[in-house]
């Protein structure tokens, strides 16, 4: 479908807003995106998520870890001397967390702080929790919580089994910081009772913006643009709307994208099986 002179207009005051979206690949996807639109409906629901998409740079991102350094050392007083920094990944495959633990190295030094251990497998913090008893989980993005919520028990209940072997009971602090988590996720792991900070709470793109009768019409859209897509590939089924239906607008500049996003902006193929001109990359899982 083409871009009618209002919608235009609605186009160029969201590149003016946010410059990325100039970038020869996302101009791309978007009017790739736009080609794929049957009602100018969908195409205005596209310029109102990319108006409220929280797109970081890495500029961003080095200013949200100080951040989060904040969290854990000025507001929760973590003793850095005591303190082991853990991403949230229980293996060694690459992920997220143990991204956001490399870069959070450099963030350290700027802040002249010297924590006890760093870790890039969760559960290793178990067999160091003796000597370095307050735990920092980091991670980059937090969806429904479900997942983080999971590891922090399971990481608690091998610390407590541990102590009941060595017979060393130590007080244990466990917090969890993260750059961005959808506001519901944050909320569970808060009702979980986690000590939780994020530098970012977002809302749903679609469900937590709109009323009805707006909120269905722009939800038919949604599933009007995700029906182009493949519904699965390689055996990963299609997360509609995000996984656990996040319905987020999040990423880091050349980053793996979080599959909390709505897949129109990084799912790579269509119905056909054609390769997709994206927004941005994700290697599942």
């Amino acid at each position: 479908m083409k871009l009618n002179t209002s919608l235009y207009k609605k186009f160029f005051r969201l590149a003016r807003q946010k410059s990325w979206i100039t970038k020869p690949r996302h101009e791309d996807a978007f009017f790739a995106l736009v080609d794929n639109c049957s009602r100018e409906q969908d195409i205005e629901l596209l310029i109102e998520l990319l108006e409220r998409f929280h797109y970081l740079t890495q500029e961003n991102v080095a200013i949200h870890l100080d951040g989060m350094l904040d969290s854990a050392f000025e507001q929760w007083l973590f003793p850095p001397s005591e303190t082991q920094i853990v991403a949230s990944h229980p293996s060694t495959d690459p992920d997220s967390s143990q991204f956001i633990m490399q870069m959070l190295k450099p963030a350290l030094r700027r802040k002249e702080l010297k924590v006890g251990k760093t870790c890039n497998k969760l559960f290793d913090a178990v067999q160091h929790c003796d000597t370095f008893p307050h735990i920092l989980i980091v991670d980059e993005f937090v969806g429904t919580g479900r997942t983080m919520v999971k590891r922090v028990k399971n990481l608690e209940s091998r610390i407590e089994q541990r102590m009941s072997d060595t017979k060393k009971h130590v007080g244990i602090k466990i917090g969890v910081v993260t750059i961005a988590a959808m506001k519901a996720g944050a909320n569970f792991l808060r009702d979980n009772e986690i000590l939780f900070s994020c530098q970012l709470e977002l809302s749903r793109g679609i469900s937590d913006q709109f009323e009805e009768p707006m909120l269905t019409e722009f939800s038919n859209s949604m599933r009007r643009l995700e029906s182009e897509l493949a519904q699965e590939i390689d055996g990963n089924k299609l997360p509609s709307f995000g996984s656990g239906e996040a319905e987020a607008l999040y990423a880091i500049e050349e980053s793996n994208i979080p599959n909390s996003v709505f897949p129109i902006y990084w799912w790579c193929k269509d119905k056909h099986m054609r390769v997709r001109k994206t927004h941005f990359d994700r290697l599942e899982p």
